[in-house]
């Protein structure tokens, strides 16, 4: 007897599948725009910061002088000026303080919306992927089913052709192989169709599809998912917007503090 073929390697549809999402998250511009908004949340921190810092403004004028005046010397020269002038904060209630943890906390929550958008493109670039798969697996078993109806419709055919009286079920293996080949068909224009979506995400170069939907049979217990979904990127940017707010309304009220009743024990 033939010897068997090897068993295929169980992590190749996983890889594809990582190799897919990666790609998808590296060419959406969702992602992109939603980094940017991370990286310009995490420099204005740092303009925040720096406005408890000593600030210096140097100025200068140039000028000439001209006077004179009948039956006088006129004098005539430059002038120059320059003047320095340096500020610093030295109590604001904790005004600067509580703007900086608001900055904080839009940055952490433009952070998990990053992550967000990225989880949004990989659930659906995933779901186009099994998608695919399940209707390229869907028009392989139709294929098959039209395959055996149509060895049941040669066998009938020449079955007729002795006994005229078992012509119905020649008719009826005809139509339930037109079914099947039309079921196929369905199949494999949905399955062009999910194609066509995904090659809008990873571009042209799609893996094979085998394997793909066992990638997904595992999925955790019940716990596990409501304590997944307790630490869920959009519940925790929520959680740092709602911060974000509490530290600006601080700031509002830092701002109308009276700077009177800490000036005493500052000295």
């Amino acid at each position: 007897p033939a010897s068997a073929p090897p068993p295929a390697d169980a992590r190749v549809p996983r890889n594809n599948l990582l190799t897919l999402v990666q790609t998808a998250i590296r060419r959406s511009t969702a992602v992109g725009a939603s980094r940017l908004l991370a990286e310009a949340a995490a420099i204005e921190i740092d303009d925040q910061r720096s406005a408890r810092l000593p600030q210096a403004t140097l100025s200068g004028q140039v000028g000439g002088v001209d006077a004179g005046a009948v039956n006088a010397t006129s004098t005539h020269g430059a002038q120059v000026q320059a003047g320095l002038n340096v500020t610093a904060p030295l109590y604001d209630g904790g005004r600067i303080s509580d703007l900086t943890d608001w900055r904080s906390h839009l940055a952490d929550a433009a952070r998990f919306g990053e992550i967000s958008a990225q989880e949004q493109v990989a659930l659906q670039t995933v779901s186009l992927a099994l998608e695919r798969s399940r209707f390229t697996v869907e028009s392989q078993v139709y294929e098959q089913y039209a395959n055996k109806m149509g060895c049941l419709v040669g066998a009938l055919q020449q079955i007729v052709q002795a006994d005229k009286g078992r012509m119905s079920e020649l008719v009826q293996a005809r139509k339930t192989q037109r079914q099947a080949e039309l079921s196929r068909d369905q199949s494999l224009s949905q399955k062009r169709l999910a194609e066509v979506r995904l090659r809008r995400f990873v571009g042209d170069d799609l893996p094979p599809s085998e394997g793909v939907s066992t990638v997904m049979l595992d999925t955790p217990a019940l716990p596990d998912l409501l304590t997944m979904a307790s630490r869920a990127t959009d519940v925790r940017a929520l959680d740092s917007q709602a911060q974000a707010l509490d530290s600006y309304v601080k700031a509002i009220l830092d701002g109308h503090k009276p700077p009177d009743r800490v000036l005493p024990s500052m000295l």
